[in-house]
């Protein structure tokens, strides 16, 4: 176990399980490479400081090697060995948002809140601010992406959900929840097909790549993941408790 209190923020996990990373606000990474039997605490230091900082979201590729993660009021970071040391990458933000990573920890993804979408197509060693599509500013909150990094999703608070299928480089707005949402978070299964997405009132379910969605159930969702075959969702609710479905059960 950890051993201390900690202002948890987000998680990741290798796709067998065994390699996970969490960050939180007291600016810590904790990592584990035994399924979180134990963890150890990556030093501040790692992030080119001694005091306070605040971790936001975090990323991995399949096997956990490759991690992402940001500061917030600085820059993003990008680790090689599982989360044991880490380098500063790419432009300064006050508010990075929803890291997403490919299978292969090649193509990495960032939105910046009341910003823009950010992408890396070399791992996080460099990083191109998309200023062109979906255009204008906007409050990004998460991102998600295929397994090959070719599908990706991303959400905009009291907007909509935004689609690309080709690597982050153009953006389709999809309307087809209706009135806009106060979109929390985003995840697709490793083909791009199977997406949860939550709002700060309901679960909604696609299974058509994003086209069309489907509300599932009436929550505060605050983070949604799946698993990458698409059978397996969980989606924590904000002052509630945490909910499971498995596809066929």
């Amino acid at each position: 176990a950890v051993g201390n209190t900690e202002q948890w923020y987000s998680i990741t996990m290798s796709a067998d399980g065994t390699k996970l990373a969490a960050t939180s606000h007291n600016g810590n990474v904790w990592i584990s490479s035994n399924s979180g039997s134990t963890w150890t605490s990556t030093a501040s230091s790692e992030f080119g400081t001694t005091g306070s900082i605040s971790l936001m979201d975090i990323a991995s590729s399949a096997d956990g090697t490759k991690v992402v993660t940001s500061v917030y009021n600085g820059q993003i970071w990008i680790s090689s060995d599982s989360g044991v040391t880490w380098a500063a990458k790419g432009a300064t933000s006050t508010n990075w948002r929803g890291a997403s990573m490919s299978d292969d920890g090649t193509k990495v993804m960032m939105v910046v809140k009341n910003g823009n979408i950010w992408t890396s197509s070399n791992s996080g060693d460099t990083w191109t601010e998309n200023t062109t599509s979906p255009g204008a500013t906007k409050d990004w909150r998460a991102s998600t992406m295929s397994g090959d990094g070719t599908k990706r999703a991303a959400t905009v608070y009291n907007g909509n959900i935004w689609i690309s299928s080709d690597s982050g480089s153009t953006w389709v707005e999809d309307t087809s929840v209706g009135s806009t949402k106060q979109w929390n978070s985003i995840s697709m299964s490793g083909d791009g097909m199977k997406m949860v997405a939550g709002d700060k009132s309901s679960i909604w379910t696609s299974s058509d790549g994003g086209a069309n969605w489907t509300e599932a159930n009436s929550a505060n969702a605050k983070h949604v993941t799946i698993s990458a075959d698409g059978t397996t969702m969980a989606v924590t609710v904000y002052g509630g408790n945490i909910w499971t479905f498995i596809e066929g059960s």
